[in-house]
């Protein structure tokens, strides 16, 4: 998968194959080639590069996770395998505990579909669906970044954390981490 297209290297000539996308055996898309915008370029011994764009196919839209990519031709199958994931940067934001509740500021985002994860060092010690707490927004008029969240879990026991932890809030396209000492 490449920039929402199917890229294929291989000897064999493929423009008059078939297209099958197969998630777990089971068919989840199908397309003649020929009904997909291609282009090739010539590699090394004797094999071609092949970007395959076909409009009824919306990668972005698959899930992420492992697929495997064949092509029928008249004479073989071929066969190939690849993940999509979406690529999330990490940024930085403040975090701390107060009143038994997690504040965090820095995120330019919405969270409120979000997921929060709480761990020392690399346990995982808490994780929760952001729409399962209480959100209260500060400044809700200023800019995303410049809001101050303040996260109430009925789940998460503050009182009971000792040490360092680092708090991370997943949205849709980015991690946000902050690091807070109890």
């Amino acid at each position: 998968f490449k920039d929402h297209k199917i890229e294929v290297e291989t000897d064999e000539d493929i423009r008059e194959g078939k297209l099958i996308l197969e998630k777990h055996k089971e068919v989840i898309f199908q397309e003649d080639i020929k009904n997909c915008k291609i282009t090739s370029e010539r590699q090394l011994f004797g094999r071609r590069k092949y970007v395959i764009d076909c409009p009824t196919l919306k990668t972005k839209d698959l899930e992420d996770r492992c697929y495997t990519i064949k092509i029928e031709i008249k004479d073989a199958v071929l066969r190939g395998y690849d993940c999509k994931w979406k690529r999330r940067r990490t940024k930085y934001m403040a975090a701390s505990f107060e009143d038994h509740k997690i504040v965090v500021k820095g995120i330019d985002e919405e969270i409120a579909n979000g997921n929060i994860t709480i761990r020392r060092g690399f346990e995982k010690i808490f994780e929760e669906n952001l729409k399962n707490c209480n959100i209260t927004v500060e400044n809700e008029t200023s800019p995303l970044y410049k809001r101050r969240y303040i996260i109430d879990c009925s789940a998460l026991d503050i009182e009971e954390l000792e040490g360092c932890y680092t708090i991370e809030i997943k949205t849709e396209n980015n991690t946000f981490r902050g690091i807070e000492c109890v």
